[in-house]
């Protein structure tokens, strides 16, 4: 799956105001509002958290994203790989059972260790020919639960098959910044991993 996105940060106070302009030009999906609970894997040298700083035009990350509680078996579960190509991004996705979630979380699937939580609540709108979320509340802990740090920080994210126009929802650059947003890079900075080197 390869789409283009957009995405805009903001300061948490301004989570009203976006949420009720974007009543405007985008309905609530069926979906409409969850928790989501994502664990990132990395090597021990952090590559992909590196590359993502070097600003490198292709990298990728894998994680696991619980759409609920993780701990709960019944929460639905995938393994993700997201790359980043230039301007777009593809993601490759597998549902997993608990069973198999727990066995990545062991480090029984070769695909490094596990490095930090993203908790967030998700919004979802379709509107403007485009899928867009809002993603709020976001918490950020490491995989042994020894740190755990909120931030007042959201992003909408705007995702569309073909190349969006950059106009869309451009009233949101009132309040918020169009540019990269990476949760991953926040959540290891915000937790003091910084550059391994």
């Amino acid at each position: 799956m390869s789409r283009f996105e957009l995405k805009y940060s903001f300061d948490s106070r301004w989570d009203n105001w976006v949420r009720d302009r974007l009543a405007f030009c985008a309905a609530p999906t069926d979906r409409a509002s969850y928790e989501v609970n994502t664990l990132y894997f990395d090597d021990s040298q952090r590559s992909s958290y590196r590359r993502k700083l070097d600003g490198e035009a292709l990298r990728s990350k894998q994680r696991l994203r619980f759409y609920g509680d993780p701990a709960r078996p019944e929460t639905p579960v995938r393994w993700e790989v997201k790359a980043r190509h230039w301007q777009t991004n593809e993601k490759r996705q597998t549902w997993l059972t608990a069973e198999q979630a727990r066995g990545y979380m062991a480090g029984d699937k070769n695909v490094g260790q596990p490095f930090v939580w993203v908790q967030y609540r998700r919004e979802e709108f379709q509107g403007l020919g485009c899928r867009i979320t809002l993603d709020t509340e976001l918490r950020f802990k490491d995989f042994a639960g020894l740190r755990d740090k909120a931030i007042r920080r959201s992003v909408c994210e705007v995702k569309c098959e073909t190349k969006p126009d950059f106009h869309v929802l451009s009233w949101l650059t009132q309040v918020a910044t169009l540019g990269p947003f990476s949760k991953y890079g926040l959540a290891m900075e915000a937790l003091g991993y910084g550059d391994p080197e």
